[in-house]
């Protein structure tokens, strides 16, 4: 039975380009039997690494929801009515944070990828009139490639420098 899927709040890394977020899982036995899992997670013990000022994403977790810690490789046994919880690891941020272009933050934002603390302390916006500004004012560069991994949309610049918006699509 899947009890839980969902985006994993504030697993990506903060940069320009924003890492995207992971995933929680939780499943259990229909049946209220054991059942047996062939474990093969990377990222548990190593997150993804920011790149260029970029902050890492945070790590992966396999674990039961009684908060057991199980290893990420290896045949386990998940005992009846427990339930298997996997936390999958955020992807890693690239460039600094304060480089990101406004609109793609109030988008994160306004989608809960983001949270109005972290886009102040991470990013340096503020809130001003229900809008984000700069907390330093200056010349921000585009959000190329600023995608979500499920859906949303990405913020992009055409050749004239005109800024793109439309559906993202998902990372393979």
């Amino acid at each position: 039975i899947f009890w839980r899927k969902e985006l994993r709040d504030g697993s990506g890394g903060a940069g320009r380009t924003r890492g995207g977020l992971g995933q929680v899982i939780e499943v259990s036995s229909a049946c209220g039997k054991p059942f047996e899992i062939l474990a093969s997670f990377d990222r548990v013990a190593n997150p993804p690494r920011g790149q260029e000022g970029g902050s890492d994403g945070a790590p992966g977790f396999i674990g039961l929801g009684s908060g057991q810690r199980l290893r990420a490789k290896g045949v386990q046994e998940i005992p009846a009515h427990e339930r298997l919880v996997i936390m999958t690891p955020g992807g890693a941020g690239r460039r600094a944070p304060r480089e990101r272009e406004r609109a793609c933050v109030r988008d994160d934002m306004d989608k809960g990828l983001v949270s109005a603390e972290d886009a102040r302390l991470v990013y340096g916006w503020v809130e001003e009139k229900g809008r984000a500004v700069p907390a330093r004012r200056g010349r921000l560069r585009g959000c190329a490639g600023a995608r979500r991994p499920l859906a949303g949309l990405d913020c992009r610049r055409d050749q004239h420098g005109e800024r793109i918006t439309g559906l993202a699509r998902a990372h393979g």
